[in-house]
C-alpha cells in the first residue's frame, strides 16, 4: 500500500508541476515540463519506494500550485513532517511557506538533536556534485534563462543544490525537488527553436530512466571478471567507509582522508555489488560522492560472506 501511494504521488509530482510550468509560462511549456518530470530517472526510481521521499516531495511540490492560503499551509506543514529539510525550501511556495522554517527547527529538535556535522565542510565536498540535480541533459533548461520569469526557478534549483549540499549524507533524494524544478526550465527551453531541446531532453531523460531500471534492486553482485588476479588487501593500509562520521562505527569516514585527518600512504575504500545498484538505501548515491571527490584505484579484492568487496586505492582529486 505505502509503495502504490508513493508512485501515485510521483505522478502527481508530475502532473502539479506541469500545471504550475502552465500557468507561470505557457500551456506547452507545462506539458513538456509534466512529461519530463514523469521521465525524470531518479524521482521516477523513488516513486517505488515506501521512504518518505516522493510523498512529502509531492506535498511541496502542489503548496506552489493551489490558490488557497489555508490548503498550501496544510501541504507544506505536511511535507514537513516528513522532511525536515523541506521547511527550509517552503519560503519560496509564498506567505504560507514561512511557516516551513520554523516547523523544520521543531523537526530536527524532535530528533534530539542529530549531529549533521559541519555543514561548512560539507559545502566544500558536496557542492560540487551538481549530478545530484538530475542527468546532464537537464543543462538545456538553461536556454530558458532568455525568459526573466525563469530566473526564479533556477534560482530555486541552485538554492535547493546548496541547502542539500550542506548535509553530510546528501544524495539524489535531497534534490529531487531541483530536479524537477530543472524540468520545468526544460520546458520552457522545449517550446523554442522548433522544440529540438524537447526531443532532446525527452531522449536524455528516457535513457537515463532506462539505466536507472536496469540497476532496480538489482542482484547486488559484482563482476567476477574485474575481480580476477587481484590480491588480497594489504593489511597495512587503512580502509575508509564512504559514509559521513558516525560514532561507533567499524570503519574511519572519508571525510577524514579530505580533511587530512587521515594520514596514511595507503588508504583503501571497499565497493560491494550494492553500490552499483538502485535501492532505497542509496549507496549508489554515496559511490557517486566517492568516484567525484576521490581518484580511484582497483587494487585488491576482499571475499567477505556477503560477496566479494573491490577495493580502490583513494586519492583526493583537490
Amino acid at each position: 500500500v505505502l509503495v502504490a501511494l508513493s508512485a501515485v504521488a510521483g505522478a502527481s509530482a508530475a502532473v502539479g508541476l506541469g500545471l504550475w510550468t502552465a500557468r507561470r509560462f505557457s500551456t506547452a511549456a507545462g506539458l513538456w515540463a509534466g512529461l519530463f518530470a514523469a521521465l525524470l530517472p531518479q524521482h521516477a526510481a523513488w516513486s517505488t519506494s515506501a521512504y518518505n521521499v516522493a510523498l512529502p516531495t509531492t506535498l511541496l511540490v502542489w503548496a506552489f500550485v493551489v490558490r488557497r492560503r489555508w490548503l498550501a499551509l496544510l501541504l507544506v506543514a505536511l511535507a514537513v513532517s516528513m522532511r525536515g529539510e523541506l521547511g527550509l525550501l517552503a519560503p519560496f511556495v509564498g506567505l504560507p511557506g514561512l511557516v516551513g522554517p520554523p516547523l523544520a527547527a521543531a523537526w530536527f529538535h524532535s530528533l534530539g538533536t542529530p549531529d549533521l556535522g559541519d555543514p561548512w565542510l560539507s559545502l566544500r565536498m558536496n557542492l560540487p556534485l551538481l549530478r545530484y540535480i538530475g542527468p546532464p541533459v537537464l543543462l538545456v533548461g538553461l536556454l530558458a534563462l532568455r525568459d526573466r520569469r525563469a530566473w526564479p526557478v533556477a534560482a530555486f534549483v541552485l538554492y535547493t543544490h546548496v541547502i542539500a549540499a550542506a548535509f553530510p549524507d546528501q544524495g539524489f533524494r535531497h534534490e529531487l525537488l531541483a530536479g524537477l524544478a530543472a524540468c520545468a526550465l526544460c520546458g520552457v527551453a522545449a517550446t523554442r527553436i522548433r522544440l529540438v531541446p524537447g526531443l532532446v531532453v525527452l531522449v536524455g531523460l528516457a535513457l537515463g530512466t532506462h539505466k536507472i531500471a536496469q540497476r532496480w534492486y538489482a542482484a547486488p553482485v559484482l563482476p567476477e571478471a574485474e575481480l580476477v588476479g587481484l590480491p588480497p588487501p594489504d593489511p597495512s593500509c587503512v580502509e575508509v567507509s564512504d559514509e559521513p562520521p558516525i560514532p561507533g562505527q567499524a570503519l574511519p569516514s572519508h571525510v577524514g582522508l579530505w580533511t587530512g585527518q587521515i594520514q596514511a600512504p595507503c588508504v583503501l575504500w571497499g565497493e560491494a555489488g550494492i553500490h552499483r545498484t538502485w535501492t532505497s538505501r542509496a549507496l549508489a548515491d554515496r559511490a557517486l560522492r566517492m568516484r567525484t571527490l576521490y581518484r580511484l584505484e582497483p587494487v585488491a579484492v576482499r571475499r567477505d560472506p556477503g560477496g566479494p568487496i573491490l577495493l580502490y586505492r583513494v586519492e583526493r582529486r583537490w
